[in-house]
């Protein structure tokens, strides 16, 4: 009786030990080893753009070969973690579809006909299953081989797919840039407003005060003096509050706008 195979303790195996060489310091030696074997007549030959024939040509250490990047694959296949890789897949091939009509050509009209063979399918299926299970397997390999032909011709599609969604996003950014723009120009003819009104006040202040420019306020002192007062000081202090407290109630209107 043989013996059954012995299976690996892990379910994925551990990383190959050469990965512990791919360190800064083996960089930078890599680096100085391209600089010092480098032919000085050819300037293509540079630290950071050799060609793979030229670096696997250096005279490197076995902890630096593995810095080196390998050749590339020269047949048309390629063996990772046991399976075969194709350099150029290809989509495999589907069995015609069983009917004697002909079939559109234009990808949209086929789509819609497959898809109304399928439901016409899937209830011929549920009328089986309901009556003679037993001869349904034919009827569902039928809706399998329609269901990769959709598959196939969505798949065409992928393309103008990805263009649509570039071209979305794109518009949905424009949007957005004209959304800040405008708040930016509400914000910037607020603010011009207000600087017109404080202007318009500023002028009628210093009308006021060229009339009169000091005042003089009584206050309770033992020698009974009086003191002059600059008007036109005063009010510069409150417009200047008043213009702040103006701006943070715009910002703050602004932030819950935008939030």
């Amino acid at each position: 009786m043989a013996e059954p195979p012995t299976l690996p303790r892990a379910p994925f195996p551990a990383p190959p030990p050469f990965w512990q060489q791919f360190t800064l310091a083996n960089t930078k030696k890599l680096d100085a080893a391209k600089k010092a074997q480098a032919p000085s007549s050819d300037p293509k030959l540079k630290p950071y753009g050799w060609p793979p024939s030229e670096l696997l040509a250096l005279t490197l250490p076995p902890e630096l070969r593995y810095l080196v990047p390998p050749p590339p694959p020269t047949q048309p296949t390629y063996r990772v973690f046991d399976a075969n890789i194709e350099l150029t897949p290809s989509l495999p091939p589907i069995p015609p579809l069983p009917t004697s009509r002909p079939l559109p050509s234009n990808p949209q009209t086929l789509l819609t006909l497959l898809t109304k063979y399928l439901l016409l399918n899937f209830a011929e299926l549920t009328s089986l299953l309901a009556t003679d299970p037993a001869s349904a397997t034919e009827k569902a390999e039928d809706i399998e081989l329609l269901y990769k032909h959709v598959h196939r011709i969505i798949n065409q599609y992928r393309p103008h797919q990805a263009r649509e969604n570039v071209i979305a996003m794109m518009e949905e950014q424009l949007q957005r840039g004209r959304g800040e723009i405008e708040e930016s120009e509400k914000v910037i003819g607020k603010i011009g407003n207000l600087l017109k009104e404080l202007g318009g006040q500023g002028q009628d202040g210093q009308k006021a005060n060229g009339r009169s420019n000091m005042v003089t306020v009584k206050v309770d002192s033992p020698a009974d003096e009086t003191l002059p007062e600059n008007i036109s000081d005063r009010k510069d202090n409150e417009d200047v509050q008043w213009l702040w407290s103006v701006v943070n109630e715009i910002g703050s209107r602004d932030e819950k706008e935008m939030g």
